[in-house]
Order: C-alpha cells, then sequence, then structure tokens
C-alpha cells in the first residue's frame, strides 16, 4: 500500500524479459559461462583451418587476434561469428560448424567467409534472463549448441558443437557475450 492506503497497480510489467539481440557490429568477448574461459583461436592464431579453443590467458594478448569476435547480421535471422584481426579490424575468416551428418560432437573451425556456406551460420540465443548469457547453435544443427569437448572446463580445450539434452542447454554450453 502507497501512503495514505492507496493500492500500488503495476501494469505492462512482464515477468519473462524480451529476448534481447546479441552485440552486433562491435568487438565482443565470449567467454564460456561454466569455466569463464575465453572463447579463441587455436594458439590466438587467425588463419584459415584453425580450431578454436577455451583459453585462460588475457583475450586482449597478441592485440586480441583470435580471442576478440565480431558477431553480424546475415540476414535470414542468423549470424557470422568473426574473429577480429586484430582488435578493431574487420575479418575474413568465421566460425564454421564442421559437425558432418552423424551423431556425437562436431569440431568447429575457423574457414574463409563465404555468404553462402551454411555451416557458417549460427542462432545466438538467450539462455536466461541475463541478457549476455546465450547458447551459440549451429543453423544446421538446432540440437546442438557450442561447448568445450565433452563438457570439459580445462583451459586449452577444443571448443566443438556438442548435443543439447532436451530445451535446456547444458551450463557448459552457455557463453556470456561482452563487448571488448
Amino acid at each position: 500500500m502507497a501512503a495514505g492506503g492507496a493500492a500500488l497497480v503495476f501494469t505492462g510489467v512482464s515477468a519473462s524479459p524480451a529476448q534481447a539481440a546479441p552485440p552486433t557490429g562491435r568487438d565482443v568477448i565470449i567467454s564460456n559461462y561454466a569455466s569463464n574461459w575465453y572463447l579463441s583461436t587455436d594458439h590466438q592464431t587467425v588463419a584459415h583451418g584453425q580450431r578454436t579453443q577455451i583459453w585462460d590467458r588475457d583475450p586482449m594478448a597478441n592485440n586480441g587476434a583470435g580471442s576478440v569476435w565480431r558477431i553480424s547480421p546475415r540476414g535470414d535471422g542468423t549470424y557470422s561469428i568473426s574473429p577480429s584481426e586484430p582488435f578493431g579490424a574487420g575479418s575474413r575468416y568465421c566460425l564454421s560448424d564442421e559437425k558432418g551428418t552423424g551423431d556425437g560432437e562436431g569440431a568447429v573451425w575457423v574457414r574463409d567467409c563465404n555468404s553462402g556456406d551454411a555451416r557458417q551460420s549460427w542462432l545466438i540465443e538467450e539462455t536466461s534472463s541475463r541478457s549476455y548469457v546465450h547458447t551459440i547453435v549451429p543453423a544446421g544443427h538446432r540440437d546442438y549448441a557450442l561447448g568445450p569437448y565433452r563438457a570439459q572446463s580445462a583451459s586449452d580445450t577444443y571448443v566443438n558443437v556438442t548435443r543439447k539434452f532436451g530445451r535446456t542447454p547444458a551450463t557448459a554450453q552457455m557463453w556470456k557475450i561482452n563487448y571488448a
């Protein structure tokens, strides 16, 4: 009750916040929610054919090479994710889902960007009411999400697309996306 006995009435308040769009057009740091380690290219090397891993070193080392990313809309509701090379520069490489058609986990590589390559299309879904926690899902494998190999939390673990069980992703499949 408010002062004077009047009831307070709230309208337009939602119990669940609207889906927040991922940050696009600026450099971001993507870190695993479970381990706090950063998504990085192997040894912070930005080149065609690099694997991705979670890494415990300063993401701004080497001027952010391999650990600072740029998320760009592809125009169809999906996104491309590119290592910024170096920090603040554009990229010619994109995160690529190399899972294939079989069951089990699949590798994630950095490849030359190709707007026609569906393996470079990612859905970025808000995971919780915290707008910076997301699940990164390969558009071609919606039952999978980006996560460390076998949900390991050790630094220097390769990142794969790993199966989601049900609609709720595992904590190891959750990522914090923050501006660099």
